[in-house]
């Protein structure tokens, strides 16, 4: 019989649906064949071995006691006792595993969103933000984000955190750290406040972070550098502010694109290079902020029905 009508044949006798005929080929084949070419999902002869002889003494322990003297297992129980290991072992080896669910959130545009996961982490979601994990967190905590998260993590020595962000992936076992990791972006900035975290990409170590410190990973030239942060300016935003310390036009008109939900783009790229050092309130109309950003810089701005036309002659 071929290996794929075994199969058949197993999964039959295991969900009871197997007619006279299919189990009694099942024996058949079964006393065919040797012992040692009997499918085994084990890779290593030596566990396959252990595996069976365990079994059959625990099958002989268990029977129960005959006219005084013990109810060894005769030639055709002891088959049929390593057929019962081998169908077992089987039936999970062919079994198709449960497909996985996941649980999806999505924060729109101008929102923070506190999220409280399966196994008592919090998350703070920024706007435009996507957060992705499987339903069963508490035995695989696994996160999927795309956007920006603060995580508030509890600690589990025996289940290890982890978090994917485009190509890094972070793993801790109780902390609180941020994540800057939008899809489209050319960076990915990891910020540890608290704890210890590892960081790798493409399936290498980048950095081991100490508390106040912070990773930001080119994505294009696979580099990494490591800097010591204000902690407090890094999770601004989850006090509803919105903070800059040197970030250039484009990436602040980026973030201001996800906060009101709109769509900007520079007359004169070379805007797009000047900083910035300011703060303000996430709730200050759009308008409002355009304006202090032109008192600082010699710039203009004007609608373009759904999109904002920055204009002026850029950086001296």
């Amino acid at each position: 019989m071929t290996e794929q009508h075994i199969e058949a044949l197993v999964q039959k006798y295991a969900d009871g649906t197997a007619t006279p005929k299919e189990v009694q080929q099942l024996m058949d084949w079964y006393h065919a064949a040797p012992i040692g070419d009997v499918p085994w999902p084990a890779a290593d002869v030596q566990e396959r071995d252990k595996v069976k002889q365990r079994m059959l003494q625990r099958l002989q322990k268990t029977l129960p006691v005959k006219r005084g003297s013990l109810y060894w297992l005769t030639p055709l129980r002891a088959a049929a006792a390593v057929l019962i290991v081998v169908l077992t072992a089987a039936l999970f080896y062919y079994w198709p595993s449960a497909p996985v669910t996941y649980t999806t959130i999505t924060n729109p545009y101008g929102h923070i969103r506190q999220v409280q996961l399966p196994d008592g982490s919090t998350v703070w979601l920024n706007a435009a933000t996507t957060l992705k994990y499987a339903s069963a967190f508490t035995n695989h905590r696994h996160i999927q984000l795309d956007g920006e998260a603060f995580f508030d993590v509890t600690h589990d020595a025996k289940h290890p955190f982890t978090v994917e962000s485009g190509d890094v992936q972070i793993k801790v076992l109780g902390t609180r750290f941020n994540i800057w990791g939008y899809a489209g972006a050319n960076r990915t900035t990891v910020s540890l406040l608290t704890g210890k975290i590892s960081v790798a990409a493409d399936e290498k170590e980048l950095a081991v972070l100490r508390p106040a410190t912070q990773l930001e990973w080119d994505r294009q030239a696979k580099t990494a550098i490591t800097k010591p942060i204000d902690t407090a300016a890094t999770v601004a935003w989850k006090a509803g502010r919105l903070q800059f310390q040197g970030q250039t036009l484009s990436e602040i008109v980026q973030t201001l694109e996800r906060w009101y939900g709109v769509r900007m783009r520079f007359a004169n790229p070379r805007l797009g290079q000047c900083r910035y050092y300011m703060s303000f309130d996430s709730a200050m109309p759009l308008k409002d902020v355009l304006v202090l950003i032109s008192e600082i810089t010699n710039m203009n701005f004007a609608f373009d029905q759904q999109t904002i036309i920055i204009s002026g002659q850029g950086c001296q």
